[in-house]
């Protein structure tokens, strides 16, 4: 009887270290080249025939926002634009246009800008500017999984030009510029 107590505690070890052992270790501290370059490949690019530029900017909040984001998160935000030096977008010419530091409009008269990342933790929040027939900018939450991809969790209006008689109203709402749209979404369903 001691023998297979002995055997079975044995086995319960052998099994608790093996599992230890699989378990990953910890993540890498966040970097801020891969909150961008996640942002720029899967959401900016494919918004088309675009020109992006990095700017350090607090989305013209003053410091100060209603969206509704972690305070935490918000600060690391603020305090990553405090410093006035864009991010090297450089890396990033072969899939999108870069324009240099400091240009204020695209061939195409439509640009984005980034800003820096702030981050926390899993967590990282960026203001991007659309500049063009129709300007507004967005604070874009992402988020790092288990594998150290980043994705973007939620996207919240941080300001819009206002809508004057000009342009109209349109009652429409509008799909999200950087999450799945709807097309997206029942195309990506067909294909599987």
């Amino acid at each position: 009887m001691t023998f297979r107590l002995g055997m079975a505690l044995a086995v319960l070890l052998v099994l608790a270290g093996g599992i230890l052992l699989l378990r990953p270790g910890p993540m890498p501290e966040p970097r801020e080249i891969d909150v961008l370059s996640s942002l720029v490949t899967q959401f900016v690019g494919p918004l088309g025939d675009v020109s992006v530029a990095s700017a350090a900017s607090d989305c013209r909040t003053d410091g100060e926002t209603r969206a509704v984001l972690p305070a935490a998160l918000f600060q690391a935000f603020l305090a990553a634009n405090a410093r006035a030096e864009p991010f090297d977008l450089t890396p990033f010419a072969h899939r999108v246009q870069v324009l240099p530091a400091g240009a204020d409009d695209g061939p195409s008269g439509t640009f984005v800008s980034v800003s820096r990342a702030g981050l926390l933790g899993n967590d990282a929040l960026v203001c991007v500017e659309v500049f063009g027939r129709e300007e507004r900018a967005f604070f874009v939450v992402l988020r790092r999984d288990h594998d150290g991809v980043w994705g973007v969790t939620r996207e919240l209006t941080a300001w819009e030009t206002p809508e004057g008689p000009e342009t109209g109203s349109s009652a429409v709402e509008e799909e999200p510029l950087f999450l799945p749209r709807p097309s997206q979404l029942e195309r990506e369903a067909r294909e599987r």
